[in-house]
């Protein structure tokens, strides 16, 4: 599979929250694509957040409303992801993310509309519940990022990733420059 695709990095605001229990950093540049929040993630030094307590939710509503709300997005990108060979849905992180957990998701959710929502995103509509999403729409929001382990960064590519990848081009600040991007298929991220 070939992909020919410019991503404008522009300067990003950040806005950091860090307690005991959470550490999460809302890149403020709206992206278009779930592809998109995560390489935004990446090349700022982190991963597409993985949310997995109360409190870490909390936190996570609480940075996507503050901005969201003001500028009339949708919501924020975040790092869940729908395993289609195996119909489960996990974190960035590895971890499983349940369907049933009703404090986590919107009213109906995840519903895999049209069967193609592979994505999550804490949604505005839901109250800043999580909510299933094609990742290739293009859906302005801000990326809800979160420090990555060591490990996991090596868990996100593969050969074949790097390979299928190649031909990304990010152009920052007036300059260009190939690279590869950490993921284009949902299930080659986790």
């Amino acid at each position: 599979m070939s992909f020919s695709k410019k991503i404008w990095l522009i300067p990003v605001t950040a806005t950091a929250i860090s307690t005991a229990q959470a550490k999460f950093t809302l890149l403020e540049t709206p992206v278009e694509s779930w592809f998109e929040a995560n390489a935004a993630c990446a090349l700022a030094g982190y991963e597409l957040a993985s949310i997995h307590s109360q409190n870490e939710l909390r936190v996570a509503q609480s940075l996507c409303s503050d901005h969201a709300s003001a500028d009339d997005l949708q919501g924020c990108w975040v790092g869940a992801v729908r395993d289609e060979t195996q119909d489960t849905w996990k974190w960035m992180d590895g971890s499983s993310l349940a369907v049933n957990d009703a404090s986590l998701w919107g009213i109906d959710e995840p519903n895999n509309e049209d069967g193609v929502e592979h994505c999550g995103h804490l949604f505005k509509k839901h109250n800043y519940q999580m909510n299933d999403i094609e990742c290739t729409d293009s859906h302005p929001m801000p990326a809800l990022c979160e420090m990555r382990e060591k490990e996991s960064v090596l868990n996100i590519l593969s050969q074949e990733d790097i390979e299928e990848i190649s031909g990304f081009e990010l152009v920052s600040a007036g300059q260009s420059a190939t690279s590869q991007l950490p993921c284009v298929s949902a299930t080659s991220c986790i």
